[in-house]
């Protein structure tokens, strides 16, 4: 299992459509199923038993500030083939919501004018 929080400065709403339109979009991750009200996304990886459950949970810290906590885990307790993959997913993940995040974000937010 692979777990991993990354922060943002912006609300908890706009940084959720973000993680769930980066989801869609990367194609990696397959049954991607959202909860609006728990701003919660949850997608597998790979073959239906072989594979990985990714968990994706946008909690919000503040008016204007959230964080984003991303877990991937074997569907199979003792999985022996993996060589990474949770980190994979993960690290692809991440990547993914930060660069999708930004799209959502007025160039006053980020500093620039």
């Amino acid at each position: 299992m692979k777990t991993q929080t990354i922060t943002f400065d912006q609300n908890a709403r706009c940084v959720y459509t973000g993680t769930k339109t980066a989801l869609n979009k990367c194609g990696i991750f397959k049954h991607i199923r959202a909860n609006e009200a728990l701003f919660r996304i949850s997608a597998s990886h790979g073959l239906p038993i072989f594979g990985e459950d990714i968990m994706v949970k946008v909690v919000a810290t503040g008016t204007r500030s959230c964080k984003v906590e991303i877990k991937s885990s074997d569907k199979l307790l003792f999985n022996i083939f993996k060589w990474g993959n949770n980190i994979r997913n993960v690290d692809d993940l991440v990547a993914f919501i930060q660069n999708e995040i930004y799209k959502y974000v007025s160039p006053e937010e980020l500093g620039l004018k």
